[in-house]
């Protein structure tokens, strides 16, 4: 009676050992009918095309009548699709920095005092972007009241 009841444990848990290997192969198994999902390399990182420096508008304090108003960027500016229109019109030039990513825009004499000007920007990177708006700025020249930059008697 005793090796029957030995058998029947050994069978016993022969049928364990066997239901435990094919639970667990279900759990690991990959269901073949499910495609699996390529991985693919990350994509780079796109970088918009927008202006980087935000300008406080509206009337300042300017020691020098011929300041350059900086407009930053991005990503390279390509200078042959810069369109600026400034009112009331002035002649004015434009200057980049090294690495093309900002742009100087300065009077050509000088920036009237107490004068409103708005300016209106709109320009392409070197890759074609573009700017999802223009850019608008107004700002109103004031001359330094009690600046050690006046004229001084000698």
């Amino acid at each position: 009676m005793k090796i029957i009841k030995k058998k029947y444990i050994l069978l016993v848990l022969f049928i364990l050992t066997v239901l435990s290997v094919i639970y667990i192969y279900s759990l690991v198994k990959i269901d073949k009918s499910v495609p699996t999902q390529q991985t693919s390399p990350l994509p780079t990182m796109l970088v918009p095309f927008v202006q980087v420096n935000k300008l406080l508008g509206g009337s300042r304090e300017i020691p020098f009548d011929n300041f350059a108003i900086e407009f930053s960027f991005s990503k390279e500016v390509d200078p042959q699709t810069i369109d600026i229109k400034i009112a009331p019109y002035i002649d004015f030039g434009v200057n980049y920095s090294k690495d093309k990513k900002t742009v100087f825009i300065y009077p050509s004499q000088r920036w009237e005092y107490k004068t409103k000007y708005s300016l209106e920007l709109n320009v392409q990177s070197m890759t074609g972007d573009t700017l999802s708006n223009s850019i608008f700025y107004e700002f109103i020249p004031e001359k330094p009241i009690n600046s050690t930059l006046d004229e001084r008697k000698i």
